[in-house]
């Protein structure tokens, strides 16, 4: 096996979002997907070691077909334009989203401008 470090540059070139954290004694939180695309497994496992296999396993399962799982199982990897289907509809909606919250957090800054309109006679 390589290195986490190779192992996770390895997922990220495939385009597959992982989340990983940790607080002191609870153990390792690891999930396929992010906050804003939604999660398709979570899992904690108790060690460092653990957190590839751990998503190896859920790789396998979400993302069969994946350049990271064909090229792990020792195939040769070629894209296919149904591949990204899915994860462009999740990240346009995802953008979608946080584009939303800027411009609401952007209106709620801004003052209030009065109706000047109705003053005017």
């Amino acid at each position: 096996m390589e290195t986490l470090e190779q192992e996770l540059q390895k997922i990220y070139n495939s385009g597959i979002n992982v989340t990983i954290w940790w607080m002191c004694d609870a153990g390792i939180e690891v999930a396929l997907g992010n906050e804003y695309a939604g999660y398709d497994e979570e899992g904690t496992v108790e060690t460092v070691a653990e957190v590839i296999p751990w998503l190896q396993d859920a790789i396998a399962r979400h993302y069969p077909n994946s350049r990271y799982n064909t090229e792990r199982l020792g195939s040769t990897w070629s894209p296919k334009p149904e591949d990204f289907t899915r994860d462009k509809q999740l990240m346009r909606e995802a953008l979608i989203q946080v584009q939303n919250e800027r411009r609401a957090a952007r209106r709620a800054k801004r003052p209030v401008q009065p109706d000047l309109s109705s003053s005017r006679s």
